[in-house]
């Protein structure tokens, strides 16, 4: 809400009224047009009538009321008076409510009778009709008057003042009363105070108040606003002092400022930058909320992606470690083998050079025999499994092998690591993209609020000055802007880092398992698994010629024994052979099992540490969900705010124009519905005027002067005796003894 200075310019726009204050200031000499009648000029400022004739019931005319105050010098109310004037154009009997301790006709010689709380009368046909009402000196008045005086420094008594000289000061205290039976007054009427002090009496060096220079006097002026109160000091030299005192008069101005008829373009246009400002910023907001949105949404996707992650990471890790168990038995199945061969082998190789004693062991060979045939379907059968599994042809080529499943989880876990580094490398530019707008949003909020304590301090300077309200309310939108940007970008590029931190140790463990992989992948040679299948494949034939011959030797023939023992032979040699081959075979199977289960026991390791790590990063994106949802829903808030605010701001020149004629009509008094000083509760009233009359400082009579006094005295007491012919001017004047 905007706020005018008493001392600004609805000050100045009184000021330019105060011609009407004069008026009622210089009731001394009110412009009188003959020596019995008001002037046109003083009877159109006060042509109203009040009119009671009955009680409770008034006539249709209205009266004016003319409020006196005397004071001492000191302010303190002496007596209290009240002039109404009725002005029916007719002989009109009337019955007007009022308060007096003395009421005095002051038009005609009629007797004037006062009862039950009303004035009983009749008005002239002829001329406004007047008639004077004495009030109690203690009745609450709209304002109280103080007026103290200071001479060198110490406080003085207005009565030992004339014709002291020195250092003077004199204070004018003019306070606002609150009491409800005239608070309407003092909230609605501007009063105006003169002073006037022979130059030669006083030299006056300052003032709280307005100076003019009138003939060989200094006229003192000073304004009081409705609903304040105001002390005024004038400072100067005092030489041989008095002077005539004060008139005060308050009135209200009945002065109308309609802002609507006024060119109120530019403020207007400042209200509507602010409503677009305001505007702009609720969309902007709004943008901010749907933008931080779509971010948790995407953080909450994430955090399940992650969670999935973590749960085939896992899996992978159980399947690895088994793979690792089962090398682990593949090498050392290796080696009983290739142990196995090698015993083979040598008793091959001995049954080959021992077949001239073959006679000689017959029953041990046939015994032998027996328990080679009953092996040679294990073995053969061995041999064709050992050939499936490392990649050969089977009876059952259906069934994946070995072969097949370590290059499909080579190819896969290389994916795998291509996919994560890609999107490390993109969450980690995003983080820097972020970062580096945070540091300019972050720049741009610091120029802002350097521009809004400089726009600050000018408004404290000046804080009546418009254009720097205006510029100070523009440098606060722009901080709160700037910071609420700067905030969001800052927020985004944590939220990021955490993203990046958190996923780093998952890409460090994919890098981990495809580094092992790939090792493996090198160790693993498809040249040796295929002679250790061909060995295997040598020997299963091999024992299955010996299992033919021996099944075809007749068990009670040496003869056929021998023959047998020569096929045998034979037969051995050929089984030394690809026993020999199977050794050898058999002797890389162990060592490439062996390398395998070194893989496979890495492998089980890297994919731990995949799936620590993405247990880890799905820690840090379900921290990443919360932090992107928490930021959205507050951003949402803003947004709300934003719009809310908007909303207010909407037609805001309108609801500034409205204030400010409030304001001004506030400080005018506009819509005072005008009623009885001396009967509140009596409308039929068009004006009621205060003029208070404070004495002033007289300089001690001389005996002559006291003589002189004492004849002026009477010489006034019979004008008193003359004044109904004279006419109010006289009158009113003799209320003061003047």
């Amino acid at each position: 809400m905007m706020h005018m200075s008493s001392g600004g310019s609805l000050r100045s726009i009184v000021a330019a009224s105060s011609a009407i204050a004069v008026l009622t200031a210089s009731i001394f000499g009110i412009g009188v047009a003959s020596a019995g009648e008001p002037s046109a000029t003083a009877a159109s400022a006060t042509r109203t009538v009040a009119d009671a004739s009955a009680i409770g019931e008034p006539s249709s005319g209205k009266k004016n009321e003319v409020v006196y105050v005397k004071t001492a010098a000191d302010g303190a109310a002496q007596g209290i008076y009240v002039v109404n004037v009725f002005d029916a154009n007719a002989a009109t009997d009337i019955d007007d409510p009022s308060d007096y301790t003395n009421v005095t006709n002051l038009t005609t010689d009629q007797k004037l009778r006062q009862q039950d709380g009303h004035v009983s009368l009749t008005t002239t046909a002829d001329q406004p009709f007047y008639y004077q009402g004495d009030m109690a000196a203690d009745t609450p008045l709209p304002w109280t008057i103080a007026i103290t005086y200071t001479l060198d420094g110490t406080t003085i008594d207005p009565d030992d003042l004339a014709g002291r000289n020195g250092d003077l000061d004199i204070t004018l205290a003019i306070n606002a009363n609150d009491d409800d039976t005239v608070k309407d007054f003092s909230e609605s009427y501007v009063l105006q105070a003169q002073g006037t002090f022979p130059q030669n009496a006083y030299d006056i060096t300052d003032s709280d108040a307005t100076l003019a220079t009138s003939g060989s006097n200094t006229v003192v002026s000073a304004m009081v606003l409705p609903g304040e109160s105001q002390t005024f000091h004038i400072h100067g030299t005092a030489k041989d002092f008095q002077y005539s005192g004060w008139q005060i008069a308050g009135m209200n101005l009945d002065l109308a400022i309609d802002l609507s008829s006024q060119d109120t373009s530019k403020l207007t246009e400042q209200t509507s930058k602010l409503e677009d400002a305001t505007t702009q910023l609720a969309d902007g907001s709004s943008q901010l909320a749907d933008g931080n949105a779509t971010l948790a949404s995407g953080a909450n996707t994430l955090d399940q992606g992650l969670a999935a992650l973590h749960n085939g990471a896992s899996s992978v890790n159980t399947g690895a470690s088994q793979l690792a168990d089962g090398t682990g038995s593949l090498a050392a199945g290796a080696q009983g083998v290739q142990q196995g061969a090698t015993s083979l082998a040598q008793g091959t190789q001995t049954l080959a050079s021992g077949s001239q004693q073959l006679a000689n062991g017959v029953n041990a060979l046939t015994t032998g025999v027996g328990a080679v045939s009953a092996a040679v379907p294990q073995l053969t059968s061995g041999a064709n499994t050992l050939a499936h599994q490392l990649g050969e042809s089977s009876n059952d080529p259906s069934q994946p092998t070995l072969k097949d499943g370590w290059q499909n989880l080579h190819s896969g876990i290389g994916a795998l690591s291509t996919g994560s580094s890609q999107y490390q490398t993109t969450l980690k530019q995003s983080q820097q993209t972020a970062e580096t707008a945070a540091q300019q949003a972050a720049q741009q909020a610091a120029a802002a609020q350097q521009q809004m304590q400089t726009a600050l301090q000018a408004y404290v300077v000046d804080p009546q000055n418009a254009d720097k309200q205006a510029a100070l309310n523009q440098a606060i939108e722009a901080f709160a802007k700037a910071n609420q940007t700067a905030g969001a970008y800052t927020g985004s590029a944590q939220a990021l880092k955490q993203a990046s931190d958190g996923y780093a140790q998952l890409g460090d463990g994919i890098d981990s398992l495809n580094t092992g992989a790939a090792t493996l992948n090198n160790q693993f040679d498809a040249t040796q698994s295929s002679t250790v299948a061909g060995g295997a494949a040598q020997l299963a034939n091999g024992m299955n010629q010996v299992a033919q011959g021996l099944n075809a030797m007749p068990s009670d023939s040496l003869d056929a024994l021998n023959t047998a023992a020569k096929q045998v032979a034979d037969g051995s040699a050929a089984v030394n052979a690809g026993a020999s081959e199977l050794a050898s075979g058999s002797g890389t199977l162990a060592t490439g099992a062996s390398t395998l289960h070194s893989g496979a026991s890495t492998l089980a390791q890297g994919t731990s540490e995949l799936a620590d790590g993405t247990q880890n990063a799905k820690s840090g994106a379900s921290q990443l969900a919360e932090g992107a949802q928490t930021a959205a829903s507050g951003t949402r808030t803003l947004a709300e705010g934003n719009a809310a605010l908007a909303e207010s701001v909407n037609g805001i020149d309108r609801k500034v124009l409205d204030e400010l004629q409030k304001t001004i009509d506030d400080k005018l008094g506009t819509g005072f519905t005008p009623h009885s000083f001396v009967a509140p509760d009596n409308t039929n009233v068009d004006r009621v005027q205060f003029t208070y009359v404070v004495s002033g400082v007289d300089k001690p009579e001389t005996d002559d002067n006291a003589n002189g006094s004492a004849a002026a005295k009477d010489a006034v007491s019979t004008a008193d005796d003359k004044a109904s012919q004279e006419g109010i001017i006289a009158r009113v004047k003799a209320l003061f003894g003047l």
